[in-house]
């Protein structure tokens, strides 16, 4: 663990740097670098992994695996300076995108700069913000090892693959524009992108949520690397982690216009209910329940903190029309009646004797689902956002 520690240090200084790029490149509406850099960094890291048992003749797939990481310098070497690679790499890359945009960037170590200044004063609430988050760790992650710890963290995985791939990049996008609104002091744009931004999250992120929730059990028993009572167990810890999806990601786009204004006292003060909420809640259930109830309580948490950072930004940004973030009721509705459709043709999939392929129900899972979800969203009237994309699309294929 000490020697890991040494080679992943680098990396506290990689990965602000990577911080300060992306920062820059969002700034410029430039997105293409800042989302291609990481998956560089899972192709490095990827092959490190794929080359460290040719460096060994023991087995490292099994609980044999610490034992020979520890007896062989080579492989432990291999493994953290790999693992830092894939960081460098991710930084790297984004340099080309910065000196593309010209940007005539100069390092300065005057710390009397009022900049500095501003950003000290500011980080102290976000340090805080971070301590608040380990707090929590330190009291849920003990209550998962009196359990199926290993269960609890790969359910968590899967889960953020969706809130990675749509809420984050819809938060990545839309961030400089709010910030940009909130410095021009255009109080009506700012409310309108920040709803907005809502109503596209609950197009997304809902969908997903009822999805995830669906095909739990064959999603995860499709993964070739774990045993089947850890498939079994992953798969329980998921369903209870899916039905947070959404208010984990308004939770964190809630949070946007309080960042954009400057404001970091504000979120850490939502933050830190949300953690208390968390720890309440972990004891509760996770003594009771396992790991199962620490992926409610993740779920429960996320909930309560969505509720008070929605309402605390509603109300630093003035009255919000209804109209405005209403259709998301209607969008929950139609993720549900979809979740609901796919759940029980899966389940009379699996009635017969016969083993329908794990492939072959995921297929059928997702085709029926993005065939299900826009009729739903029409029946519920909460298509609005999605009619513009559809007469987008008829255009491009001729169609009306």
């Amino acid at each position: 663990m000490v020697t890991l520690l040494r080679w992943f240090l680098p990396q506290v200084l990689l990965y602000g740097l990577i911080a300060l790029f992306n920062a820059l490149l969002n700034a410029r509406r430039a997105f293409g670098a800042a989302a291609f850099a990481p998956a560089i960094n899972n192709v490095v890291v990827t092959a490190m992994f794929l080359v460290l048992p040719s460096l060994t003749k023991g087995d490292l797939r099994g609980v044999s695996a610490l034992d020979v990481v520890r007896s062989e310098p080579r492989v432990l070497f291999v493994l953290g300076a790999g693992t830092t690679l894939g960081v460098a790499v991710n930084a790297a890359v984004l340099v080309p995108a910065l000196v593309g945009r010209r940007l005539h960037l100069r390092v300065n170590f005057d710390l009397r700069n009022p900049t500095v200044h501003r950003l000290i004063k500011l980080s102290t609430w976000t340090v805080s913000y971070a301590v608040t988050n380990q707090v929590a760790n330190f009291v849920v992650l003990p209550i998962a090892n009196r359990g199926n710890a290993s269960a609890y963290l790969y359910a968590y995985l899967i889960f953020i693959v969706p809130h990675g791939l749509l809420a984050a990049s819809l938060l990545t996008t839309i961030t400089p524009e709010l910030s940009r609104q909130a410095h021009a002091q255009d109080w009506g744009s700012l409310r309108r992108s920040w709803t907005g931004g809502l109503r596209a999250t609950g197009l997304l992120v809902l969908p997903a949520a009822a999805g995830l929730t669906a095909i739990a059990y064959p999603l995860v028993r499709v993964v070739p690397v774990w045993s089947t009572d850890t498939k079994t167990s992953v798969a329980s810890v998921l369903i209870w982690y899916a039905p947070g999806l959404f208010s984990y990601s308004v939770y964190l786009l809630a949070l946007r216009p309080f960042y954009a204004r400057g404001d970091t006292r504000t979120p850490f003060r939502v933050n830190l209910v949300q953690n208390a909420v968390h720890i309440v809640v972990a004891v509760i259930l996770g003594f009771r329940f396992g790991v199962q109830g620490l992926a409610a309580t993740h779920t429960i948490a996320y909930s309560v903190g969505a509720v008070l950072a929605f309402g605390s930004a509603a109300k630093s940004l003035g009255r919000v029309p209804i109209s405005e973030v209403a259709p998301i009721a209607g969008m929950a509705g139609a993720a549900i009646a979809m979740g609901t459709v796919v759940a029980a043709v899966l389940a009379l999939v699996n009635l017969g004797n016969g083993e329908v392929p794990l492939v072959l129900q995921l297929v059928l899972a997702v085709v029926l689902g993005a065939a299900l979800y826009p009729a739903y969203l029409r029946a519920f009237r909460a298509d609005r956002d999605l009619q513009p994309v559809m007469h987008r699309l008829a255009a491009r294929f001729g169609l009306r």
